[in-house]
């Protein structure tokens, strides 16, 4: 009878998402892999060649995926094996991709991840801080609608920050939440209201501190980058969104939120570089907090004067 210490290796085919679709329990080697009935794993997929690879220990012990006749070869992590070639099997959880089907090989000894919290479930000081950033984020909202208020507004003014960001907020993460139910199985909308609320909030205090800060120093230049840092904020915010539906695919999904981000950035500069003949729209520092935040050393008025020329 096999006993569990006595099983060579797990192999997993893997779905779109990352979730195991089926596995196959390794008792002694070599193990094929492709389309062939005769292969000890059997690949349901037609960019896959009847022997796809071989899977075969070397002489001490390491794994090593040889590629079959194969013209779509076998990539292992950021390489491609074609017929012949061969590397050893990677002991970190990464994927082999045959065709267009990945094949994760477990190993004795393979290092696991440590265990994830589902959703918010896993913390509860976690679930406190999303609240926290909540409700100072809908603080902020309703503070700066205020100074845009004319005195002796009706109550009814109040309605679109009262009740409007607080839908949006929601509005937003149950769109993201469908999609983590699509990709993931699971509808995560805690953990996409935790996502929203704290990117958001420190999208929102950049914009607010950055031009105090500014003017605290006379550091002008923090001034003109708030934006562009508030922006990053939000692109982080959005990577952070897209992770939790399709988190297979970090790599490529920061690669093509950073891609935007840094093209929409000098598209922006461009044009502003046109128009005004400065990469940023603030010609100077627009904030002008209280006196007492004043730090930096006051100058001359002949000093200022030749500067703000």
């Amino acid at each position: 009878m096999d006993r569990p210490q006595d099983r060579r290796a797990l192999i997993e085919v893997l779905d779109r998402d990352g979730r195991v679709r089926h596995y196959v329990e390794v008792w002694e080697w070599p193990v094929t892999l492709g389309r062939a009935l005769e292969c000890d794993v059997v690949v349901d997929d037609p960019h896959v060649a009847p022997v796809h690879a071989r899977l075969v220990p070397d002489g001490d012990g390491t794994v090593m995926v040889h590629a079959g006749a194969t013209r779509n070869g076998v990539q292992v992590e950021r390489r491609t094996l074609m017929e012949g070639e061969s590397l050893p099997v990677p002991r970190d959880g990464s994927a082999l991709q045959l065709g267009a089907t990945r094949v994760r090989v477990r190993l004795p000894g393979d290092l696991l991840e440590a265990e994830k919290p589902l959703g918010l479930a896993g913390s509860g000081a976690s679930a406190w801080v999303t609240l926290a950033c909540a409700l100072a984020l809908w603080a902020l909202a309703l503070s700066e609608y205020g100074v845009e208020l004319d005195p002796g507004s009706r109550f009814t003014d109040w309605l679109l920050p009262l009740l409007g960001v607080p839908g949006v907020l929601v509005l937003w993460c149950l769109l993201w939440g469908i999609g983590s139910k699509l990709f993931q199985h699971r509808f995560e909308f805690l953990a996409h209201f935790a996502v929203v609320v704290k990117g958001l909030l420190v999208a929102v205090l950049i914009d607010l501190l950055l031009p105090v800060i500014a003017f605290s120093l006379s550091w002008d230049w923090l001034s003109r980058v708030a934006p562009t840092v508030a922006a990053a904020a939000a692109a982080a915010t959005l990577y952070a969104h897209a992770a939790l539906v399709v988190p297979v695919n970090k790599r490529v999904l920061a690669a093509t939120i950073g891609g935007c981000f840094a093209l929409g950035m000098g598209v922006l500069a461009a044009l502003n570089y046109q128009r005004t003949d400065r990469l940023f729209a603030e010609p100077y520092t627009a904030t002008l907090a209280p006196p007492a935040f004043r730090l930096a050393p006051a100058v001359a008025p002949k000093q200022f004067l030749d500067e703000a020329t």
